[in-house]
């Protein structure tokens, strides 16, 4: 009995060592493949096509609908569209500009239609910009009013449209900034509010969290039945687009984060915040909180340390609700030189972000070696968006601080923003990144994409479960891999 123990422990061991060694040439011979073809743009297209990418994390719901199906609903309703700046209106053309408009059957009929809809696409999306008539950042920020409008009414179209490409890019979640929470009524103490929460920032006070509280109170009590219906009613909103949709299933899974402008006065601000707080800590769908609009606007730089400290207070008040925030989406000469020393220092040390979005700025923070340390001890992953902040801030290849993060241990995911406006995908990231940072290996990549699995938002159970599929997608693809006849490479 003890001889046959032995020679079947032998046998295990012997097939273990052959598994092991098995697999580490096939991951040897994916590396080598990849570095063959880092500067073959089609060889790594039809690379990472195949390859499962696990998570979007930083993904705008209605800047990654493509502009194309937002104008079957234009078209399909028969809107009036401006000839001249091709803005939309759902009912009748304004009656001070009525000679500019045309409903989209007419312009058929006198055969525009074709030039004006690749005029309207050139408006909400990156597609044919010059970087001449205006400034990119501005051009890709005012492209989310302009398709507001058939937005509101494409819900259904749009989330099965994210739903199967990425089912067909081999992405196995989205967690997706999907509508504002919206606002609250304006109250008889809002003006003195603002007053007393812009002089707190100006002496960056520290009663500053005792004054939030007191508006808490103010603002729970004035009006609760208001409050807790709207964010009932935004609730019941996602749960029935998620429900009538069927957007879960075995390959793809969905979850939703509240998003609030970072533009308007502090009480409107902290109205906001409430909400979308309240929604997210009663909702199994909504996994998040973020805060959005360009940061380098004025009322987003003049307010970011209040902001901040709304962040600290309302985690406080809903310590289960995670936290994703935009900080350091700026460059040197977008904003003041002193102007990039604290965004990303204050979402981390005040605000307690759970993930950073885009971190561009990080080289120019204060301390920032401290500050990317403290990032890997805490697990506080950054959200890296290759074309976006190509596009919008000019920062790509050796300018990006990719390589920077990586050096420092900080969880990297890749996400892609908003891939409608940017005319992009996430395969399209990952491809950007194997080209311009060969030093990145598939080692590297496959941890990026399991990072995006394991720094999300989802429940304990459910990282679990994408995790599994997960590695069995790996498992198929580097065995596929194996199996294929690279000879040609």
């Amino acid at each position: 009995m003890k001889h046959l123990l032995k020679i079947f422990l032998l046998f295990f061991i012997v097939q273990f060592s052959f598994a092991q060694d098995t697999n580490q040439e096939t991951l040897q011979r994916i590396e080598t493949y990849l570095d063959s073809i880092r500067n073959d743009e089609p060889r790594l297209r039809q690379f990472f096509a195949k390859l499962p990418k696990g998570a979007d994390l930083h993904h705008h719901y209605s800047g990654s609908v493509y502009a194309e199906t937002y104008l079957e609903y234009i078209e399909k309703n028969n809107l009036w569209i401006n000839r001249n700046s091709y803005a939309i209106a759902d009912r009748q053309a304004p009656k001070n500009e009525r000679n500019e408009w045309s409903t989209v059957n007419s312009l058929k009929e006198d055969g525009y239609w074709s030039d004006i809809r690749v005029k309207i696409i050139e408006s909400w999306s990156k597609l044919y910009f010059n970087y001449v008539s205006n400034p990119s950042d501005e051009h890709f920020f005012s492209t989310f009013e302009k398709f507001s409008i058939p937005k509101r009414e494409t819900y259904n179209e749009g989330l099965k449209e994210i739903k199967n490409r990425a089912i067909s890019e081999n992405v196995s979640y989205i967690e997706t900034m999907f509508t504002s929470t919206g606002f609250y009524d304006k109250f008889e103490k809002d003006e003195e509010f603002n007053s007393q929460l812009l002089a707190l920032q100006e002496t960056k006070d520290n009663l500053i969290q005792t004054k939030l509280a007191e508006l808490y109170t103010y603002y729970t009590k004035i009006d609760n039945a208001v409050f807790l219906s709207k964010v009932k009613s935004h609730n019941e909103l996602i749960q029935k687009l998620h429900t009538d949709n069927k957007i879960d299933n075995d390959k793809f899974t969905m979850r939703y984060q509240n998003y609030f402008i970072r533009l308007f006065d502090p009480a409107t601000t902290f109205k906001s915040f409430l909400i979308a707080f309240h929604s997210a800590n009663t909702s199994d769908l909504i996994v998040g909180v973020n805060i959005v609009a360009p940061e380098n606007n004025a009322v987003s730089m003049r307010d970011y340390w209040l902001h901040m400290q709304l962040f600290k207070y309302f985690k406080s008040v809903y310590p289960n609700v995670k936290t994703a925030m935009h900080a350091g989406e700026l460059t040197l000469g977008l904003v003041k030189p002193e102007d990039l020393t604290y965004h990303i220092n204050d979402a981390v040390f005040i605000a307690g972000a759970n993930r950073i979005g885009h971190g561009v700025d990080i080289a120019y923070e204060k301390k920032s070696e401290e500050l990317l340390n403290y990032m890997a001890q805490h697990e506080i992953a950054v959200e890296i968006n290759f074309s976006s902040n190509d596009f919008i801030l000019g920062i790509n290849g050796n300018k990006h601080p990719i390589l920077l993060y990586k050096a420092y241990n900080v969880p990297i995911v890749i996400s892609t923003d908003d891939a409608g406006v940017l005319r992009t995908d996430l395969t399209q990231q990952f491809l950007i990144l194997a080209r311009d940072y060969p030093s990145i290996s598939y080692q590297d990549i496959k941890k990026i994409v399991f990072n995006s699995i394991n720094y999300s938002f989802l429940n304990k159970s459910e990282k679990e479960k994408i995790r599994k599929d997960l590695e069995g997608r790996f498992l198929e693809f580097e065995v596929g891999f194996l199996g294929e006849d690279k000879s040609q490479m």
